[in-house]
């Protein structure tokens, strides 16, 4: 695996994945094509603009973890000057000083990248992705005003900005564009717009490719994600950004729609790889396997009432151990994300009363039942207290459902309380009725052991007699 997805997985597990994370190349190439200096460039404006043509290319969503959101750039004609650049807003480095740190905390700054067209489609093709272009139908007046932003941005000071995963990534910033060329025309008609989608839906779909990183962020991500979203919100997505831009006409100088005409025009397919969304095996299910095998096993065994009962503790203690590390690994998170992270989308969330960052202290009792094949003694808080922690969890998790259900709570938590809340419930039940000896018991236990009193002296006068 690569080393720079092993470092996205871990600031995942700080807290999201990197939501539209956009296409994470060095520029490349432009110097040599356009015969100037490599260190950076800044498109110049004509005086005449008859001969400048701007294209909208779309990448479809690759195969590492931070491309499967796709991939906006804008490709700049210059037939008079015999240019040919793609620009796009999806620069980044994982080897910057502090990467992972700012993500977390919500400051990692992209830039502006800039290369040949030709090098950007070579690109494309070496991962393996299809890349879509159409042209935008403008006026001269809206290209001068189009090219004179992307030079503008393409300054060296003015490259980096905030990189924002829904509201400011490689397709809202072209969006962003397209509106203040056509007068405002996108903005005032998608704002209003319903699309009956949410943030959720598509890191579920774009993201199922990559394994168990929706299971994580469907239990790190809060309510902010399940609100419905306008077609403006929408085009966040590269695909979507195309999407909505083909419903529009083109338009004058003044923003009056032009009859029978599209914005976009003359589509191309550069690169026709298959876009691939179908997850490769039920993450959900594979996340919590070892908890469900152990957890079946000690059922089975405890029900059928076959002694001794030994492989029942230990499938019973492999559930524990397995459950206490995964809930509270991600209860922890949950709660430094609450409060550290800078991503709102970390905190509040409800989640919490599911994963207990306490949970990690069954670890030791797990280990035992998992070592001695025995139910757990009474000693330390979890062994002593465990049954009423169960019932404390499982009460919990009930709250959970109902909040959910009476709508206080906008998080969508169905899906995390099916995989996970259900099997904790499960163990929960399994750990009350069999995973601690009861305090009678033990007690029979100390009053019956050699060498204590009470009962202990009469066992050993009744030796000494014999």
């Amino acid at each position: 695996m690569p080393d720079s997805l092993w470092k996205f997985i871990l600031s995942f597990a700080l807290l999201t994945a990197l939501g539209a994370t956009p296409l994470a190349l060095a520029d490349q190439g432009l110097g040599q094509g356009l015969g100037m200096r490599a260190s950076y460039y800044v498109p110049r404006i004509p005086v005449d603009m008859r001969d400048v043509e701007f294209y909208l290319m779309t990448g479809s969503p690759g195969s590492e973890v931070n491309d499967r959101f796709g991939h906006t750039a804008i490709r700049v004609v210059n037939r008079a000057e015999g240019t040919d650049v793609a620009f796009n807003w999806g620069k980044f480095s994982f080897d910057d000083p502090g990467f992972l740190w700012k993500f977390f905390r919500g400051q990692l700054d992209y830039s502006m990248a800039i290369r040949t067209f030709e090098r950007d489609v070579a690109l494309y093709g070496e991962m393996n992705r299809r890349v879509v272009m159409d042209h935008l139908n403008l006026t001269s007046v809206q290209k001068r005003s189009l090219l004179s932003k992307i030079a503008w941005n393409a300054e060296p000071a003015r490259r980096k900005f905030s990189y924002q995963y829904w509201y400011k990534n490689c397709a809202t910033i072209p969006r962003d564009f397209f509106d203040e060329v056509l007068g405002g025309q996108l903005k005032s008609r998608f704002t209003a717009m319903p699309t009956h989608r949410v943030f959720r839906d598509y890191v579920r779909r774009n993201l199922t490719y990559s394994p168990f990183i929706v299971p994580l962020l469907d239990v790190l991500m809060n309510g902010n994600i399940d609100q419905p979203i306008s077609a403006w919100d929408d085009m966040f997505l590269p695909a979507n950004l195309r999407h909505w831009l083909q419903t529009l006409p083109a338009f004058d100088d003044s923003g009056r729609p032009l009859p029978d005409t599209k914005l976009l025009s003359d589509q191309q397919v550069l690169l026709d790889n298959p876009e691939v969304y179908s997850a490769r095996f039920n993450d959900f299910f594979m996340a919590i396997l070892p908890m469900l095998v152990g957890l079946a096993v000690a059922a089975l065994i405890f029900v059928a009432g076959v002694n001794p009962a030994t492989v029942a503790y230990r499938g019973l203690g492999l559930a524990t151990i397995w459950w206490s590390l995964l809930s509270g690994i991600l209860g922890w998170t949950l709660a430094l994300n609450w409060g550290f992270s800078g991503h709102p989308d970390g905190w509040h969330n409800i989640n919490l009363m599911l994963f207990w960052p306490s949970d990690l202290l069954f670890l030791p009792a797990g280990l035992e039942l998992m070592r001695r094949g025995v139910a757990a003694r009474g000693v330390g808080l979890i062994r002593r207290y465990g049954r009423i922690y169960c019932v404390l969890h499982v009460l919990s998790l009930i709250i959970l459902c109902g909040l959910t259900a009476a709508k206080f709570s906008q998080q969508n938590v169905w899906q995390v309380v099916t995989w996970f809340g259900l099997p904790t419930a499960a163990l929960m039940a399994v750990l009350w009725l069999r995973g601690f000896q009861l305090p009678s018991v033990l007690s029979q236990e100390r009053v019956a052991a050699p060498g204590q009193n009470g009962n202990g002296r009469v066992a050993r006068q009744a030796r000494s007699q014999g």
